[in-house]
């Protein structure tokens, strides 16, 4: 099982950290919890061999949709074999002054977060597809730091009381083997090079290494050639994009997927899921908790079920901009070696491949989501338009529109919360989804919010080990 070798990463960078007093849902994990120490870099000075103990962050240029002050890892990184996320404010988190981004420019990770990606990888590994995402392994939990409260309710005013209790009272960590790397990774690394050959040389390997799932035999150099980079790349976008029929089969809805997704194709940020627990195919409107009803839109925004779309345009834009990347090299006006321009030749032409491959394609795109929709839904002909139209948006450079509402009615039936202070309704058409039962899902419901309603950090940790356990039971496939 491969490891992120921080050491010869190129888009990683160490940052000071040290121990605090995080309780461990599981004993292996308890030297995890650390924090940065970023007064430990000093203002002035330099280091060869930094002493103490170091995170590494990552560096992160994202292909599209990017926010602004989000450089990177801004509040996770590397750690002793592991992903942590929640471990404070690294130097990569340009966001620490602006309120408005206090769900990510905080350095903390919500427990409400650390909650779902735990237990989405119980749902999912008892389904039998584990291997599609990087699963989170633990979670700690730590008493919420003062400042970090205050700082909180002056940027939440009123809203602060919508938080859950575990919200309010606690903060967390959240553990993930670190055996993955993210397109935006090798975007930011691409953006530094000149086109030399020993800057080639590690990342290609790396590229075609982490385009492939973790128990993959190790790329060497010798073998690691454009068209085999470019073999893998289509691998891994095709595996993305095949995952989300399994997703939408198990009922799980992925309610953001930019930059969330792992080179190698598995999903990486777990906190974005709704667990519906069956086959979706509706709209959602995200309800804002705390917010003035008056002020919310409460009409059907995004169609669930069609993620894979996306999923397909954020591949297809990053692989596009490698592809424009490299070709920008050659045009330079440096004096390349003969090898390292046919290199980056065959590269550009590799890409071309990959990026012209029939999976992005509109028509397959749409059959596919419409074959997998119409085990659930009436109407191909519609549902086809429907599917279409939306596919056009996401490759428009303008925000999705409201979906038109004439055939969606609103259910009684609200998903557990998505983020903070953001929860879900439905949308669904009356005929063909209303005999369907929700049992299931209102079951997960039931305990995350059991979790979610946790003060102390041994309560929750005691309530989540119990979560955990009713949903491989119920769900094991």
């Amino acid at each position: 099982m491969r490891r992120l070798d921080y050491d010869d990463f190129p888009c990683t960078f160490l940052v000071p950290v040290e121990k605090a007093d995080f309780a461990s849902l599981h004993g292996e994990h308890r030297e995890l919890g650390v924090v940065t120490d970023l007064q430990a870099i000093g203002r002035f000075g330099i280091e060869d061999r930094p002493r103490g103990d170091l995170l590494h962050c990552d560096l992160q240029l994202v292909p599209w949709a990017a926010c602004w002050y989000r450089l990177g890892s801004g509040r996770s990184g590397f750690y002793r074999g592991h992903y942590l996320k929640g471990v404070g404010k690294t130097p990569l988190a340009a966001n620490w002054c602006r309120p408005d981004d206090w769900y990510h420019g905080t350095g903390h990770l919500f427990p409400t977060a650390a909650v779902r990606e735990y237990l989405t990888t119980a749902y999912l590994e008892a389904r039998g597809l584990g291997d599609h995402i990087v699963p989170c392994r633990g979670v700690l939990f730590a008493r919420l730091a003062p400042g970090l409260r205050a700082d909180l309710e002056r940027a939440l005013g009123k809203r602060w009381e919508a938080l859950a209790p575990i919200d309010r009272s606690l903060q967390a960590i959240s553990v993930k083997p670190a055996d993955f790397a993210r397109l935006s990774n090798f975007l930011w690394m691409l953006s530094t090079l000149s086109g030399w050959g020993g800057e080639w040389r590690r990342f290609a390997v790396l590229l075609e290494q982490y385009s492939k799932l973790p128990d993959s035999p190790p790329v060497k150099l010798e073998a690691c050639t454009p068209a085999s980079i470019g073999r893998a790349l289509e691998g891994a976008q095709r595996r993305a994009i095949g995952f989300f029929d399994d997703y939408f089969d198990a009922g799980v809805l992925w309610n953001s997927i930019w930059n969330n997704i792992a080179l190698d194709g598995r999903f990486l940020d777990l906190e974005v899921a709704t667990l519906a627990c069956r086959p979706f195919f509706g709209a959602t409107v995200a309800l804002e908790l705390g917010a003035d009803a008056a002020a919310s839109d409460t009409s059907p925004a995004f169609l669930c079920g069609l993620e894979q779309i996306d999923c397909a345009v954020e591949r297809h834009l990053g692989v596009t901009r490698l592809r424009d990347q490299i070709a920008s090299l050659i045009g330079l006006p440096l004096a390349h070696d003969p090898l390292e321009r046919r290199f980056m030749e065959e590269m550009v032409q590799s890409l071309n491949r990959v990026c012209d491959d029939a999976a992005f394609g509109k028509s397959a795109l749409v059959d596919a989501a419409v074959k997998r929709l119409s085990k659930i839904a009436t109407n191909d002909t519609e549902l086809s338009a429907l599917v279409a139209m939306y596919h056009d948006q996401r490759r428009s450079s303008y925000p999705v529109q409201r979906l038109p509402g004439s055939k969606l009615v609103r259910t009684d039936f609200e998903f557990h919360r998505t983020e903070p202070l953001v929860s879900q309704a439905l949308w669904l058409e009356p005929d063909a989804f209303q005999s369907k039962s929700w049992e299931d899902s209102a079951s997960i419901n039931v305990l995350v919010e059991g979790v979610e309603a946790c003060t102390d950090t041994d309560l929750a940790l005691a309530k989540l080990s119990e979560a955990e356990a009713a949903i491989r039971e119920r769900f094991s496939a």
